[in-house]
């Protein structure tokens, strides 16, 4: 009974020396889904209007587990997979390098995996899904959109937007009428594989 207090203080340790890093995942989780809600808000409205569908936070199937789509979106020229970044300061990368990073106004250096590889793992699980489900035939393209005006990224790809350059494309882009698909259809199914 004289030394519950060990216990006691060992929680109490490392709770303290892990708080600050807690703390830190917590805001940039929250930072994502607020870039995450206001790309999803800008680009519905536009989706609404040329009767597109939209998907936010959508799950699906890997191997064993699951990844998730942060923006999907079915046109009538095929599938939109979006990867949304709400990061703000300097982004610095290149297209093949494993990893960007970002540096903010106060100077600190952060770096993160390449957004455009991270699309393009998103893609070939959604096209291994779509296959299974006996759709071979649609077009999926791969954007990378900044969703906060005030990061200055310079990273040049036609892939790479910021929210509003995303949402002028989508709203201008003008469709082949020979590779027309049905958006109810892939809608549907991506419904039906999508993880709850």
């Amino acid at each position: 009974m004289k030394y519950i207090w060990i216990p006691i203080l060992l929680i109490f340790i490392y709770v303290y020396l892990n708080y600050k890093r807690w703390l830190k995942t917590y805001h940039i989780n929250k930072a994502g889904k607020i870039g995450e809600r206001t790309s999803y808000k800008v680009l519905k409205k536009i989706c609404k209007k040329k009767g597109y569908k939209i998907f936010k936070n959508i799950r699906i199937p890997l191997y064993d587990g699951s990844t998730e789509i942060d923006l999907l979106i079915v046109t009538s020229y095929g599938i939109l997979v979006i990867e949304n970044k709400n990061l703000s300061g300097n982004v610095f990368g290149k297209i093949h390098d494993k990893n960007w990073y970002q540096i903010k106004r106060s100077g600190e250096k952060k770096n993160f995996y390449n957004p455009i590889m991270q699309n393009e793992g998103h893609i070939k699980c959604l096209k291994y899904n779509l296959l299974k489900m006996g759709i071979n035939n649609v077009s999926v393209l791969s954007f990378v959109v900044f969703s906060n005006n005030e990061c200055q990224v310079n990273v040049i790809d036609n892939r790479i937007m910021k929210l509003p350059e995303m949402a002028r494309w989508l709203n201008n882009k003008k469709m082949n009428n020979s590779h027309k698909i049905n958006i109810k259809k892939i809608s549907d199914i991506i419904r039906e594989m999508k993880i709850n």
